[in-house]
């Protein structure tokens, strides 16, 4: 949200099952999507799949891969490195019993 209070990303879509959760913000400015997907591989691991969507025209895929594609990339993956070093300074004791109730239950 701006500091005029105009949102211009808001939550376009949620799913929630167990051992997996899809969700995706919306940017109204540029037409763009990114979807995010969290899928528990076993306890105490999860994989996340990032997808980003740009409008399907000509010019903004031009557009994308000569102005933003680059500083894009390098956002996310500043954006990734310091959520890896949040992750690593966080206690998950009380999550993790529960997902071995759901080991116990799914092996996959």
């Amino acid at each position: 949200m701006l500091d005029n209070g105009k949102a211009i990303l808001y939550a376009s879509s949620y799913a929630y099952n167990p051992g997996r959760i899809e969700f995706s913000e919306t940017n109204k400015e540029d037409d763009t999507t990114v979807y995010f997907t969290l899928e528990r591989i076993k306890a105490g691991r999860t994989r996340l799949t990032v997808d980003y969507y740009i409008k399907n025209n000509m010019a903004a895929g031009l557009f994308f891969n000569v102005v933003k594609k680059e500083r894009t990339e390098e956002r996310f993956n500043r954006s990734l490195n310091n959520l890896g070093l949040l992750l690593n300074d966080m206690d998950f004791s009380a999550e993790a019993a529960l997902w071995e109730k759901v080991d116990a239950v799914d092996d996959t």
